[in-house]
């Protein structure tokens, strides 16, 4: 079977190959992963949790950002507001070619390089997404 994203309905505990939308999210524990990160026309977070590879060892490729790009579009995303935070150095080496097209796709994007833990986001009164850290 290959990578597939997945929706869940509990927006406080985004697990990896999952995504959500509320106006406050939460991912479970980042070690090697990544999250995108998006507001939607309602100005709700679409958050999504991409793993280097799935549960079975299938790899995120740049063939799989289309599944991010359809979840975002699906949404009517706001290009203006990406946020890709986590182990971004770690994509930059061991997924080079996926992050490479994942940057193309979702130009233009603000990266948040972050090491291990936990991190959420919300939507301030501004409008805009906030990061958070558990």
């Amino acid at each position: 079977m290959p990578y597939t994203l997945r929706h869940t309905d509990t927006p406080m505990r985004i697990a990896e190959r999952e995504w959500a939308m509320a106006d406050r999210i939460s991912f479970t524990k980042f070690t090697s992963c990544v999250g995108v990160l998006a507001l939607s026309d309602d100005n709700q977070i679409i958050a999504i949790h991409l793993s280097l590879q799935d549960e079975e060892g299938n790899p995120f490729t740049a063939a799989d950002v289309n599944q991010v790009m359809l979840v975002l579009r699906d949404h009517n995303y706001a290009p203006d507001s990406v946020r890709v935070i986590g182990q971004i150095s770690v994509w930059t080496v061991s997924a080079a070619d996926a992050w490479n097209a994942l940057a193309i796709a979702l130009d233009p994007m603000s990266p948040f390089p972050l090491g291990d833990g936990t991190y959420g986001a919300m939507v301030d009164e501004e409008n805009n997404i906030q990061l958070t850290a558990d």
